[in-house]
C-alpha cells in the first residue's frame, strides 16, 4: 500500500476512534439523565417525569438475591436526589412488594413500597386487547387513611428490567396478581 494510503487509512481509523468514544460518552451522559443510580447498580426501572425535570429510579446491587444485595428507590434530579428509600440499604429487598398480572397481549405489573405514611406505586400497564393499545407507566403516590393520590406520568425514554427481581422480591398476592 502506498504511504498516503497507510496515512489516510490511520486517520481514518483514528477518527472513527474518536467518533465512537464521543458516541459512547453521549450515550452515558443520556443514561445518567434517565436514571439516579449509580454506574455500579442495575437499573431495575427509571423514568422522566412529565412537566418537570425529575427522575424516578429503583435501583440495585450488581447481585441481588434473598440473602444479599440491596434495592434502593430515588427521586429528584441527577446531582439533587430529593428522596431514597429505604436510607440503609441493609434488607431493603423486603421493604418492596411485587404484584404482576400477565396473559396474551396483556401485562401489568406494580412495585410498591411504604415511606412514614405514603404508599409509592410503580405501575406499568400495557394493554395490547384495547383499541388504542394501553400502554402508561406511571408512578403513584397515596397518603394512608387518604382517597387522594397523586400521580406521577413517566413520559419519554424509560429504562426497565423487572427479569433479575421476580422470583425474589416480596410478592403483592391477591385474587388477580400471579406471585412467582
Amino acid at each position: 500500500m502506498a504511504a498516503g494510503c497507510e496515512l489516510s487509512a490511520a486517520l481514518t481509523l483514528r477518527q472513527g476512534s474518536i467518533a465512537a468514544l464521543c458516541l459512547i460518552a453521549a450515550l452515558g451522559s443520556v443514561q445518567a439523565k434517565l436514571s439516579l443510580c449509580e454506574p455500579n447498580e442495575r437499573v431495575v426501572y427509571s423514568c422522566e417525569v412529565k412537566s418537570s425535570s425529575k427522575v424516578a429510579s429503583l435501583c440495585a446491587s450488581q447481585t441481588l438475591t434473598e440473602q444479599e444485595g440491596y434495592l434502593q428507590y430515588r427521586f429528584g434530579s441527577p446531582g439533587q436526589i430529593e428522596l431514597t428509600y429505604p436510607a440503609q440499604k441493609r434488607n431493603s429487598l423486603q421493604k418492596f412488594r411485587l404484584w404482576r398480572y400477565a396473559r396474551p397481549m396483556v401485562d401489568r405489573l406494580t412495585i410498591s413500597f411504604d415511606s412514614g405514611a405514603y404508599t409509592y406505586t410503580y405501575s406499568s400497564d400495557y394493554d395490547g386487547d384495547e383499541k388504542p393499545p394501553i400502554d402508561k407507566v406511571e408512578i403513584l403516590v397515596s397518603r394512608q387513611g387518604s382517597r387522594k393520590v397523586t400521580t406521577l406520568v413517566c413520559v419519554g425514554k424509560q429504562i426497565a428490567d423487572f427479569s433479575f427481581i421476580e422470583g425474589i422480591m416480596p410478592c403483592q398476592d391477591d385474587s388477580w396478581g400471579q406471585c412467582p
